[in-house]
């Protein structure tokens, strides 16, 4: 079974390594901010208990010259780091 053109262990891996380099920069004990699930009909990417995207509104770019999507991963860390700037403008 295959998500956003990869399977399930190359989606964990994206997660995982994502995770990690957030893991590293904050150097703090939560852990994973970054999370895929799938409940047997719809998958999410979620960010921070925040879905940011699903299989039913895949923001991935699409390629029509080479007829493919743009790589999951880079559609993730430019998600987060949406979602990131959106935090950053709240002033309370």
């Amino acid at each position: 079974m295959k998500f956003f053109d990869k399977t399930l262990d190359e989606i964990y891996e994206i997660v995982s390594d994502i995770n990690e380099n957030i893991y590293d920069q904050l150097q703090t004990d939560v852990y994973p901010l970054l999370e895929f699930s799938f409940n047997g009909t719809y998958a999410w990417f979620g960010f921070d208990e925040t879905i940011l995207f699903t299989d039913d509104d895949d923001p991935r770019e699409y390629f029509e010259e080479s007829d493919a999507y743009e790589d999951v991963e880079i559609t993730l860390i430019r998600e987060i780091n949406k979602k990131l700037d959106r935090y950053k403008k709240i002033q309370l």
